[in-house]
């Protein structure tokens, strides 16, 4: 997230696109427990497709990320 959502300058501490921060590891946390978070990177009808303006992310980090929502966030 890390590299194509916090830092790359779209939701940090300081732009917080569309009011969403994901510059630490609690804010992700809390954003990725909501079916919004999957929706966007997934790109499904109805979400906002993340990352915005940009290609959808690779399927491997997709998987990642879903992997990583399914079993509870862990560090």
């Amino acid at each position: 997230m890390d590299a194509h959502c916090a830092t790359s300058g779209c939701h940090n501490a300081s732009s917080r696109a569309h009011g969403i921060d994901l510059s630490s590891y609690t804010l992700a946390k809390n954003e990725a427990g909501s079916n919004k978070f999957l929706g966007s990177v997934q790109h499904i009808s109805g979400y906002t497709a993340m990352p915005e303006g940009a290609s959808k992310l690779d399927d491997t980090t997709i998987k990642t990320l879903s992997c990583w929502v399914q079993n509870g966030e862990p560090l």
